[in-house]
C-alpha cells in the first residue's frame, strides 16, 4: 500500500537511530534494506538481493515511518 507522507510529521514511536539498521553504508552510501524482496511482498524492480539499488549520501531520516506494524524505512519506491 502506497502512503503520502508529510516531511514535518514523525511517523515512528522509537528514536531514529535505532532504525539506521534498515539503511546500511554500502558501496559508497547509504542503501535501504528492501522488504519487497518477492516473498514478503510484491518484488520491487529496485530490489537487487534484498537491498535497494538507490544510493543516498545521508541516511533520510525524515522518511523513516511505520510500515506493517513495524518502524522502518520507507522507500521512495512506494
Amino acid at each position: 500500500m502506497n502512503q503520502n507522507l508529510d516531511l514535518d510529521r514523525d511517523y515512528v514511536t522509537v528514536p531514529k537511530e535505532e532504525l539506521d539498521v534498515f539503511f546500511p553504508f554500502i558501496d559508497g552510501g547509504y542503501r535501504a534494506v528492501c522488504l519487497n524482496n518477492g516473498i514478503i511482498g510484491p518484488k520491487c524492480r529496485n530490489n537487487q538481493d534484498s537491498i535497494c539499488v538507490m544510493i543516498c549520501p545521508e541516511r533520510p531520516r525524515t522518511l523513516y515511518h511505520a510500515w506493517d506494524g513495524k518502524n522502518c524505512w520507507k522507500c521512495p519506491c512506494g
